[in-house]
């Protein structure tokens, strides 16, 4: 600490004296051009000695001295700005920038998404989501709305500015987006209300809402496929990470409960009483409830587990038990039911053809929404799939922008990676953001994280990853280079040059891990792979309009203190009971 403290206190002296000595050269600089230019008195030739003059009064100073001294300062100021300058150019930016010149080029492959304005299909989705400049071409780059995007970014990476909440903003209409912080909801709720209406699912009270309308997670179980999807998400979502699966246990939980669930949907109950079924074996309203419906098989599978020997039946009806476990938190119970009938209800199917705005919100821990998030969002992109299979052409009219920003702390949907590319064909925007490429693995799986990427028409990493096997697939994208290098030896006969080539990455392993803030290495189906420059929301005219409409104290401290470009549509009052 000694050493440390030392160290410190010289680098603090040694600063101090080369200021010192610039200054006493500034000013000893000035008297020599005012003498030379104005006739002033002529200073002692040595800077030192011209300091005693000075301090000894007997130097004579005048208002020439003064404004050549203030010239050469100007001077001195100016060249130490060019220096910055030659200096930022050695900036990490700078060398990705000037590396990214070296990927391949393919203008006809790249037009699809250069300023992109409509793409086939979706005439009425105006401009796609913007994914930065190029660095190389420095033009804009844009995706289509019919595209789906993951994206990659490490914590503090700015994701949430650069990606999030403009695609929340430029969407044509409605919006889904998922997040674990209430920041997106602070910045674009009421630009969204502007729109259309705003539906914040906020069962952990990040951001405060209280539960002034409810989905009905039971939506999902219609049928036996639907049944066993929701109860396959609500088996992902509750599974610790990192855990095994129980050969028979766990599937024949999770069966049981997707036919609990089935019943309940067609006994007009809730989750809760899903939740009582698995309670209590002995009940038979569950599969009578089945066979009222005409479900025959599935009420056989219920009576079938309900007889099986005591510990086996304990076993699959407490597995099926952990997978509900959620709904005994009364706080999260609001959310998913509405026994006064009170409240209104969200419809999945009117919400994908409105203008409306829906922010999923939950975080991992005790008490975690995860579960019902999930579920949320997966019965909205089957409720966008129903209604674009009924249109022309298989689309929606408008497109769905779904953002699921942390998708692997807030939606552990385990379908998503098989479903992912069907999605962009119907008209909905699907954008996955992750931190990092083992918390995809952590929840979809290794076949499922390479399937989920391999599925995307947009691949972006923007920096923060650590793990070299990812890195190492995106060096292989990048491409190879061969560099020329110049030699010179001296001999007896003189001096002699020679070139050599030699082949390396675009970008290495190193080089990707350690991109920086600002720049994103981005794929792109039927295009080579191009380095961007991203703008943060607040840089953009997207920015202003939040500044018009959100009080300057609500606003990050870094971007209160700029005034809007352009005047902006006044904010108009969240629209009731959402």
């Amino acid at each position: 600490m000694r050493r440390f403290q030392m160290a410190w206190e010289s680098v603090a002296v040694s600063v101090m004296a080369g200021t010192a000595l610039v200054a006493v050269l500034v000013v000893w600089a000035g008297a020599e051009l005012a003498a030379a230019a104005a006739g002033a008195a002529e200073p002692a030739p040595n800077p030192l000695t011209f300091v005693d003059d000075v301090l000894a009064r007997k130097f004579v100073w005048v208002r020439a001295d003064t404004a050549w001294t203030a010239l050469v300062a100007g001077a001195v100021v100016a060249l130490a700005a060019v220096c910055a300058a030659v200096w930022a150019k050695r900036s990490p930016e700078h060398y990705v920038d000037r590396r990214a010149r070296h990927l391949r080029r393919d203008p006809v492959g790249v037009r699809r998404y250069v300023d992109w304005k409509n793409g086939p299909g979706s005439a009425t989705g105006g401009p796609g989501p913007e994914l930065g400049v190029d660095v190389v071409g420095h033009k804009t780059v844009r995706a289509t709305w019919e595209c789906v995007a993951v994206v990659v970014a490490g914590a503090r990476m700015r994701k949430t500015s650069q990606w999030v909440m403009p695609h929340v903003l430029s969407a044509p209409g409605a919006v889904f987006t998922t997040s674990n912080k209430r920041d997106v909801v602070d910045y674009t709720r009421a630009l969204r209300s502007i729109k259309g209406r705003t539906w914040v699912f906020d069962p952990q009270s990040i951001y405060g809402a209280e539960p002034t309308w409810w989905w009905n997670p039971l939506d999902l179980a219609a049928d036996i496929p639907g049944a066993l999807m929701l109860a396959g998400i609500f088996a992902a979502a509750t599974r610790p990470i990192g855990s095994t699966m129980d050969s028979y246990f766990d599937p024949e939980g999770e069966a049981l409960l997707g036919f609990l669930l089935l019943g309940a949907n067609r006994a007009g109950l809730s989750v809760r009483d899903v939740y009582k079924w698995v309670n209590d074996p002995r009940d038979p309203s569950a599969a009578k409830a089945l066979m009222a419906a005409e479900f025959e098989m599935a009420a056989a599978g219920v009576k079938g587990t309900s007889e099986l020997p005591d510990r086996q039946r304990a076993g699959v009806y407490g597995t099926a038990k952990k997978m509900v476990q959620w709904v005994v938190d009364d706080q999260l119970a609001r959310w998913c039911s509405d026994p006064g009938v009170t409240r209104r209800r969200f419809t999945a199917a009117e919400f994908v053809t409105s203008s409306d705005t829906v922010y999923g919100l939950s975080r991992e821990g005790p008490g975690s929404a995860g579960p019902l998030t999930a579920a949320f969002t997966a019965a909205v992109a089957q409720a966008a799939e129903r209604v674009a299979a009924a249109n022309p052409g298989g689309r929606l009219a408008v497109p769905l922008v779904m953002v699921l920003d942390e998708v692997a702390n807030v939606c552990r949907w385990r379908e998503l990676p098989d479903l992912y590319s069907h999605y962009g064909s119907r008209g909905i925007f699907l954008e996955s953001l992750l931190q990092s490429w083992s918390q995809g693995v952590e929840c979809f799986g290794e076949q499922g994280m390479n399937k989920l990427w391999s599925a995307a028409n947009v691949g972006l990493y923007a920096g923060g990853a650590t793990e070299t096997r990812y890195l190492q697939m995106l060096s292989d994208l990048s491409g190879e280079v061969d560099l020329v290098t110049q030699g010179v030896s001296e001999g007896r006969l003189g001096t002699s040059r020679s070139q050599s080539f030699r082949r390396e990455r675009v970008f290495d392993v190193a080089a990707l891990g350690a991109f920086p803030t600002g720049r994103a290495f981005v794929t792109l189906s039927g295009a080579p792979p191009m380095v961007v420059r991203a703008r943060s929301v607040w840089d953009t005219d997207l920015g202003d309009a939040i500044r018009g409409v959100v009080p300057a104290t609500a606003l990050p401290e870094g971007v209160r203190g700029s005034k809007p470009r352009r005047a902006t549509a006044p904010p108009q009052p969240v629209a009731a009971g959402a």
